[in-house]
């Protein structure tokens, strides 16, 4: 067994555990639908945390060829893998027996941790050396397109959070 195959085992049962988590959440969503009140910015992150985990899985593939592995770039690539679940953990409520459910209330409830880890997750490249994060590297993309690829998840996000910020009040 190359290293590889190894590693990715590892990677790829925290990504599915993101998948299920979300996924979860839709189902009891699903079965609680009369006392649901619905918010779209949870929905849309939802939905775009099942893109990210799947995107995330297909670009490991990418890692097959690399075999120079080091403790300190496969715990980056856990890392961020572990905050993709956690990420995931919190974008939907846990669904209580008898209550209401609201995900707009949910959604202001976990805003500041969703999107300290989404910052955290994103991070392209070290301020101080201007690198690439090992996951660029690994993956052969270039840091220009790993930059663009963040940059528009942080404008994306940054167009979420404006918005339901002034909703709020």
């Amino acid at each position: 067994m190359d290293a590889f195959s190894y590693l990715s085992v590892l990677l790829s049962i925290i990504i599915g555990l993101a998948i299920t988590q979300v996924l979860q959440g839709y189902r009891g969503l699903l079965l609680a639908r009369a006392r649901v009140r619905l918010y779209a910015p949870t929905l849309i992150w939802s939905a775009l945390l099942l893109v990210i985990a799947t995107q995330s899985w297909w670009a490991s593939f990418g890692l097959a060829g690399h075999t120079e592995w080091t403790f300190a770039g496969f715990t980056l690539l856990l890392l961020q893998t572990v905050l993709l679940y956690m990420m995931s953990a919190l974008v939907l409520p846990d669904i209580p027996v008898d209550s209401a459910i609201d995900l707009r209330a949910h959604y202001y409830r976990e805003r500041r941790p969703f999107y300290a880890l989404l910052v955290v997750c994103s991070r392209p490249a070290s301020p101080r050396t201007g690198r690439s994060t090992a996951i660029c590297r690994t993956q052969r993309t270039s840091p220009s397109t790993w930059f663009s690829q963040c940059s528009a998840c942080s404008a994306f996000s940054s167009q979420i959070a404006a918005i339901t910020r002034s909703r709020r009040r």
